[in-house]
């Protein structure tokens, strides 16, 4: 795909938003627009991070 085309596109954009809040146990589904993981030079990163609030913060 010729994202040069798609201006509305970011590399790394979240293409389905996940959720606002989740319960205990709830599957979690977000699409976002990437590349292949070997395309990486940064290989001692990942590809994606989750984050969470608790109570703490």
């Amino acid at each position: 795909m010729d994202f040069t085309s798609l201006p509305s596109l970011k590399f790394g954009g979240v293409h389905l938003e996940p959720n606002d809040q989740y319960q205990r146990g709830d599957l979690v589904h977000v699409i976002f627009w990437a590349g292949h993981p070997g395309n990486n030079f940064e290989t001692m990163k990942g590809i994606l991070q989750v984050q969470f609030m608790n109570s703490v913060g």
